[in-house]
């Protein structure tokens, strides 16, 4: 009988000896059992799983088999009594090893009657899912992880592209696909202009339409008690919180709401808010919140970007350079150096200058990222003092506004100009042309210089938040370290940049870390995780992936050099680890760790490996802690 048939009820109506022949080879584990759930009789395949002898269980309850208590019980209630309807389908629940590791196991259970329809016992079939599951919920959570960031990373890129198709298409796209993923009805971005609520965009899967430019005033809003909250607010059902007295809840009934507001330069110019008329029953996760906060900085950002190129291609002539310019930054890929070189090449290609270097804030210092011409000395150093420019106010656009000029801090430069990029009244950098004589570039190519350069510091802005939320997205907040998805992609990284290196890795587990938080509290738990996490990057500063899985499990893996072997170097770190004293309340003490290390195959499945690992972190636990096994 194959474990993906669908059997209802089993009688036993053959002899023991064929119905054993028949389940002999069968590799999932079979059990009999009686109506006090008693086991009659297992399988060769149930040996092989769960590794009991049969004269280790006949006779036993099958409550030994369960991880969970409350699972025996449960399925107790739904399928082992005498009195429960036959439940057809599998179910799935962890299962305890003789020697005490747990696995998934997709079981079905039937009742066993006779020919006269009397309930004798009952037979379940187990097969073990573990790997089939943790690799299908990890990768579940990788392509729900992949497809935010997909999302997010679709809404940025139309964002751009759709930029000079008009500033209503852009946000009415973006708006419908951000509601689609918070699952609210309506979407509406504003502008907030004194105590009145524009909108600029709407909208609505329920067909309600409202135009661009309706007024309302902002305190009747629900965005006024957003605002008055100081930052992003969610309302999961309107007419049960403090605010059912609102004049636009009696206006116009919406339950749920989730907005934030937009902000350009530290200063609200609009909102970006979801809602819908039906209250949610479970409230949007931090995550949707996060999201909301980030959509509405750069929707700030590029709607504040599409009418300041607006004006400017109203005003200037050198629209269609600007065009091209975009084009290329467009093009190059999200990053500092790529916008930079595609920015250079693109200026001196339209104005007649020397040489060219832009720097970008690093540790609150300018560090040149690219030069170019006479100034290519300047790459990779920070920008001399003498022209460093000053420090701009809070402008209503982005262009270049402060310009310094100094003859004599670029030895072989003829003139060097200097001016902040910076976007809405915040500096990303700075850019220096060596310029063969001013009046000339005032008069023909400071205008396209400034408003190419306006371009760049807006790139650079959302480069800036973008490589932040990359880095949010990758590194575990507490401890610096990679965080679980991270480190499995840097460790497939190195085999496929490596292929054939030995790979060792290993799990680590802080022991007793219960106790040190029941004990002393979350905030010394915390520091001896963020000291683990130190410690692991101390001992492992060449490795491939440091990083925390979670709770107080960490990660490391690295190549294996000659001799030298992941787990010795673990045990040396267990050292001095274990030596480091805590403090808490007056008092010191001592925190040590387990680890389990593994080889990863040349062709094995690092989730396999991963599992071999924990394999021995386990036993290194079963050991009496403060050990390595591997």
């Amino acid at each position: 009988m194959a474990l993906d048939d669908e059997p209802t009820i089993v009688t036993r109506a053959m002899s023991d000896e064929v119905f054993e022949a028949l389940i002999e080879h069968l590799p999932d584990a079979v059990v009999f059992a009686d109506l006090e759930r008693r086991m009659e009789f297992v399988s060769k395949g149930f040996v092989e799983m769960f590794g009991y002898e049969p004269e280790e269980v006949i006779g036993e309850n099958t409550r030994m088999l369960y991880a969970n208590p409350s699972d025996f019980s449960a399925q107790g209630s739904q399928r082992f009594n005498p009195k429960a309807d036959v439940v057809a389908g599998a179910y799935i629940v962890e299962y305890r090893r003789k020697d005490g590791t747990v696995f998934l196991g997709e079981t079905r259970g039937v009742p066993v009657r006779d020919a006269d329809g009397r309930t004798l016992g009952y037979m379940g079939i187990v097969r073990d899912v573990t790997k089939m599951v943790r690799d299908a919920e990890e990768l579940q959570i990788v392509r729900h992880e992949l497809a935010e960031r997909l999302n997010r990373s679709q809404l940025l890129f139309d964002l751009s592209t759709r930029e000079y198709q008009g500033v209503e298409d852009l946000l009415e796209f973006t708006l419908a696909r951000a509601a689609k993923i918070l699952g609210e009805q309506t979407a509406i971005f504003s502008r907030i202009a004194g105590q009145q609520y524009v909108i600029e965009a709407f909208v609505s899967q329920t067909g309600q339409a409202v135009e661009r430019g309706t007024v309302f005033e902002l305190g009747n809003t629900y965005c006024s008690i957003m605002l008055d909250s100081g930052g992003v607010l969610q309302i999961s059902h309107m007419g049960q919180s403090e605010h059912a007295g609102h004049p636009c809840y009696e206006n116009f009934a919406l339950e749920s709401y989730i907005g934030a507001p937009v902000e350009i330069g530290g200063k609200v110019v609009g909102t970006l808010n979801f809602t819908s008329s039906t209250p949610r029953v479970v409230r949007h996760p931090k995550v949707d919140e996060e999201f909301v906060t980030m959509l509405a900085g750069w929707l700030g950002v590029f709607f504040d970007r599409a009418q300041t190129q607006q004006r400017l291609a109203r005003q200037n002539q050198n629209l269609d350079a600007m065009v091209e310019l975009q084009d290329l930054l467009q093009r190059a890929e999200l990053t500092q150096l790529e916008s930079v070189r595609a920015f250079g090449e693109f200026l001196f290609e339209q104005v007649d200058i020397l040489g060219l270097a832009v720097a970008v804030f690093d540790g609150g210092r300018l560090r040149v990222v690219d030069a170019q011409g006479s100034l290519d000395a300047l790459s990779g150093n920070e920008l001399p003092e003498q022209i460093v420019p000053e420090t701009p106010g809070e402008f209503e656009r982005p262009s270049l506004q402060r310009w310094q000029t100094s003859r004599s801090a670029m030895p072989g430069a003829s003139m060097t100009l200097c001016a902040n990029l910076s976007y809405a009244g915040q500096s990303v950098g700075a850019l220096v042309v060596d310029v063969r004589g001013q009046d000339a570039f005032d008069r023909r190519d400071r205008p396209i210089t400034e408003l190419s350069a306006g371009l760049l510091a807006a790139r650079l802005s959302v480069v800036r938040q973008y490589e932040r939320a990359q880095h949010e997205a990758t590194t575990d907040s507490l401890t610096g370290l990679s965080n679980r998805r991270e480190s499995i992609r840097r460790i497939e990284h190195a085999r496929r940049n490596a292929p054939g290196a030995p790979i060792e890795l290993a799990i680590l587990d802080v022991d007793e870390f219960k106790k040190v938080n029941d004990t002393h509290g979350h905030l010394v738990g915390d520091a001896v995780l963020r000291t683990l996490a130190d410690t692991l990057q101390a001992h492992f500063p060449e490795a491939i992936a440091t990083g925390r899985l979670g709770g107080e499990e960490f990660i490391v893996a690295s190549h294996t050099h000659g001799e030298a072997r992941l787990a010795d170097a673990l045990r040396e770190m267990l050292q001095a680890f274990g030596a480091h004293k805590f403090s808490a309340d007056g008092e010191t003490f001592l925190v040590t760790f387990s680890a389990g290390a593994a080889q990863l195959g040349e062709s094995e499945d690092i989730y396999a490996a991963i599992e071999r690992a924990d394999a021995g972190l386990y036993e290194a636990k079963r050991g009496g802690r403060a050990r390595v096994v591997g």
